[in-house]
């Protein structure tokens, strides 16, 4: 078993709690932070979808909680899959315009959105 890092043992007690409500105060202040762990990136991009710009490492959970809270956030995404698609679409319907050959069924549920 393999140490992975966690936010534990990267920061200390104090100083993690001092990120993480600079995030929740202004969650784009990801953008200084040069140790960005999987929870302080949800904790950003889950109040603001568009902090997902400054996300290093942009794993599938992080894109689908920011697509959640703000379907434009997809341009933020390189090859995103059809279930962030979806995400998306029903978080902003305006977003389609970032899709390149949007199927019929995404168009529909960017209407209804």
């Amino acid at each position: 078993m393999t140490d992975q890092p966690t936010e534990k043992n990267i920061f200390h007690g104090k100083q993690f709690h001092e990120i993480r409500m600079a995030l929740i105060k202004d969650p784009m202040s990801l953008k200084h932070l040069e140790k960005q762990t999987e929870l302080l990136c949800v904790i950003a991009v889950s109040i603001n979808g568009l902090a997902l710009q400054y996300v290093k490492d942009k794993t599938s959970y992080v894109c689908e909680r920011a697509l959640k809270q703000n379907g434009m956030a997809i341009r933020f995404i390189t090859n995103p899959s059809w279930s962030m698609w979806g995400y998306a679409v029903r978080s902003n319907g305006l977003c389609i315009q970032f899709a390149n050959k949007p199927s019929d069924s995404l168009c529909m549920e960017a209407i209804v959105n």
